[in-house]
């Protein structure tokens, strides 16, 4: 009789321990390894890190020999599958370090997603960081380092986005004033470049891999830039003025607030600062609003 009413308790105590329907949070079996908790939404993100991001590759003309000026080197980015004209500038004149443009030249870079595949990974990385077991989850998974081939393609981006984005900027401040964004976004953006340049100080090794948390960002970042782009470059192509509510705008908040929202939740990384979400939810605040809720449900 007292082996079963010490089960029976131990029944109650695991099920009041255990939790309903908030994700596991304070649970402290779980706080404590003794039970293993499975998330599907961060399984399935981490497996898309681990299968890899696609690799765009330069075809002919990316850049000749007639072009290197010392250690710097002008590319087209048009010949990188994926990337169009960015922020209004020339694109055969964005100039680089030579060393960069080599290593682009043979490995790669990260590929921005199509608007639908980013939408995809928006819709992963905000069911992974939902919940505090998830995020608890998410951030031991993720500070692993990446493959080598993730890391060096991660790191040829930064290297390339943070040029054009450096050669870019006035051109960027003005096109997000126009289109009512506001002024706190470029100063945002100018933030994220400093770290960035930062970032490709140091060249990866094999055994000093970038993690999949820093790969993972630098995608959203690439797709936080081309949105940022077809802002930019939207007046000078349609002729026609965009404004907060544009679906342009929105997609780049959309972005910018998958972004934010991601790079806050990882912890014990060195995570290049991005826009804010309190930033991000302030814009679209002027805006219709969508975006809100969800940020402050997170």
């Amino acid at each position: 009789m007292l082996k079963k009413t010490l089960l029976f308790l131990l029944s109650l105590t695991l099920i009041f321990m255990l939790p309903s329907c908030d994700l596991m949070k304070g649970n402290k079996f779980i706080e404590s390894g003794l039970l293993k908790y499975k998330s599907p939404e961060v399984d399935a993100l981490i497996k898309d890190i681990d299968n890899g991001f696609t690799a765009s590759m330069p075809s002919e003309g990316f850049y000749d020999s007639s072009s290197v000026t010392g250690d710097t080197v002008t590319v087209d980015i048009t010949k990188l599958d994926g990337f169009k004209k960015l922020f209004g500038f020339d694109s055969s004149q964005l100039k680089i370090d030579k060393d960069v443009a080599d290593r682009i030249s043979n490995q790669g870079l990260l590929k921005p997603d199509s608007k639908e595949n980013a939408a995809k990974l928006n819709s992963k990385v905000y069911d992974a960081i939902t919940g505090s077991a998830n995020k608890d989850l998410l951030n031991e998974s993720i500070r692993q380092p990446a493959s080598e081939e993730n890391s060096n393609i991660a790191y040829n981006s930064v290297a390339l986005v943070s040029s054009a984005l450096d050669q870019s900027m006035d051109y960027i401040e003005t096109a997000l004033k126009d289109a009512e964004i506001s002024s706190e976004l470029t100063k945002a953006i100018k933030t994220m470049i400093e770290d960035m340049q930062k970032k490709v100080e140091k060249e990866p090794t094999p055994e000093n891999r970038l993690t999949k948390a820093e790969v993972l960002q630098v995608q959203l970042i690439t797709n936080f830039v081309v949105s940022v782009s077809n802002v930019t470059n939207y007046s000078s192509e349609s002729g026609e003025e965009l404004n907060i509510d544009s679906p342009e705008v929105k997609q780049l908040l959309d972005e910018a607030l998958t972004l934010s929202m991601y790079s806050e939740t990882i912890k014990g990384v060195d995570m290049i600062r991005v826009p804010s979400t309190d930033l991000i939810t302030d814009i679209a605040k002027n805006s219709n609003g969508e975006n809100t809720q969800e940020a402050e449900n997170v």
